[in-house]
């Protein structure tokens, strides 16, 4: 996995290269959660092409622990890249319907350049 930031869009950025094994998600997600709070970001670019299918416990500790925390520090917008395996992509899509439900604005895109202008956009508007 890697972490990156977008300091002029406000975009906190990972990236799955293959699964990542628990404790590896766990820790590049509370660091994403880390620098959202520290630079005041809004938006999250999950590319998750490459990170096969999730089991079940990271989603749950993604959806009762980490999504509350981004939540709570402001996360507005996720541009989700999804996966290529389709169980993954099907599990992604109903954490994106959860994460929408708590005020969170979801679009899924096939690249992370489209996800990334999107998020440019979204960040845009509210600063307008």
């Amino acid at each position: 996995m890697s972490l990156y930031y977008h300091p002029l869009e406000k975009i906190v950025h990972h990236e799955l290269h293959s699964y990542p094994g628990f404790e590896l998600l766990q820790e590049v997600l509370l660091k994403g959660l880390e620098v959202m709070k520290k630079n005041g970001a809004t938006n999250w670019l999950s590319d998750d092409r490459n990170g096969g299918a999730l089991p079940k416990s990271h989603h749950e500790w993604g959806d009762k622990v980490w999504a509350p925390q981004a939540v709570k520090a402001g996360w507005k917008n996720w541009g989700l890249v999804l996966p290529n395996d389709l169980l993954q992509t099907a599990n992604m899509q109903k954490l994106a319907q959860l994460y929408a439900a708590q005020g969170v604005t979801v679009e899924t895109f096939a690249t992370p350049d489209d996800a990334f202008r999107w998020l440019r956009h979204r960040g845009n508007q509210l600063t307008a």
